[in-house]
C-alpha cells in the first residue's frame, strides 16, 4: 500500500521502502518526504561530507533527494533513514548502492554531527550488513572508504569488513572493505593493490 506522506507535494506518493530494521537502540525505516530538510541540511555540512566529495548545493541536492524518496529504492539497493528508537526523529542515513569502481553492492553511512560518537553508525551498518548478507542474499559488499576517514574505517573493522586493496574513485584512490556471506568465502572484489 503506497504511503501519502504530509509533506509531500499535492498527490506525491511514496511508495513502500525497505522493511525496517530495529536494533537495541534504533529503528531504520525507509526515507519519508519528513525527512527531505534533515537530509538536505545534513549533507550541506562540510564536516558531514570531509571526505565524500564536500558539502552539495541545497537547491540541485533537495530536488535529487525528492525524486529518489519518491522514486524509492527497493531492495538490494535501499535506504534507510536512522533514528533513535525512543526518540523519532532522523539522525543520518544508511544505504546499499551498487558499486561500478568494486563491481559489488557497497554500504554507506552519514550521520548529522548531533549523533557522532555514541556509536550509532556502527550500530546501523552491522544490522544493514547483516541483513544484506542474510535475507537479501547478496553474496557481498563493499565500503569504499578514503584512506584518511579514519573513523569509518573503524566502523567497516567494527562489523567485520576486512581491507581487500584500493580502487581509483574520481581521481583518488579508495580503501576497499569487504564483507561477503559465510558460503562465499575466498571471492574477493576486484581492486587495485598499490
Amino acid at each position: 500500500m503506497d504511503r501519502i506522506e504530509p509533506t509531500g507535494r499535492q498527490g506525491e506518493r511514496v511508495p513502500p521502502g525497505p522493511p525496517t530494521i530495529t536494533t537495541a537502540r534504533l529503528r531504520l525505516r525507509a526515507r519519508t518526504l519528513a525527512d527531505l530538510e534533515p537530509i538536505v541540511e545534513m549533507d550541506a555540512d562540510p564536516t558531514v561530507r570531509q571526505f565524500i566529495g564536500g558539502p552539495l548545493d541545497r537547491a540541485t541536492h533537495r530536488e535529487e533527494v525528492r525524486r529518489r524518496i519518491v522514486e524509492g529504492r527497493p531492495e538490494p539497493h535501499a535506504s534507510w533513514a536512522i533514528e533513535w528508537r525512543d526518540h523519532p526523529g532522523f539522525v543520518g542515513l544508511c544505504h546499499l548502492s551498487h558499486s561500478d569502481e568494486a563491481g559489488l553492492t557497497q554500504i554507506g553511512w552519514r550521520l548529522h554531527p548531533s549523533a557522532w560518537g555514541q556509536g550509532v553508525t556502527t550500530e546501523a551498518a552491522r544490522a544493514v550488513l547483516a541483513r544484506a548478507l542474510g535475507p537479501i542474499g547478496l553474496p557481498a559488499i563493499v565500503a569504499l572508504i578514503a584512506l584518511e576517514n579514519r573513523a569509518s574505517i573503524r566502523v567497516a573493522e567494527k562489523i567485520g569488513m576486512t581491507q581487500a586493496g584500493m580502487v581509483p574513485y574520481r581521481n583518488v584512490l579508495l580503501a576497499v572493505y569487504h564483507a561477503e556471506h559465510a558460503s562465499k568465502q575466498g571471492a574477493q572484489p576486484p581492486v587495485h593493490n598499490c
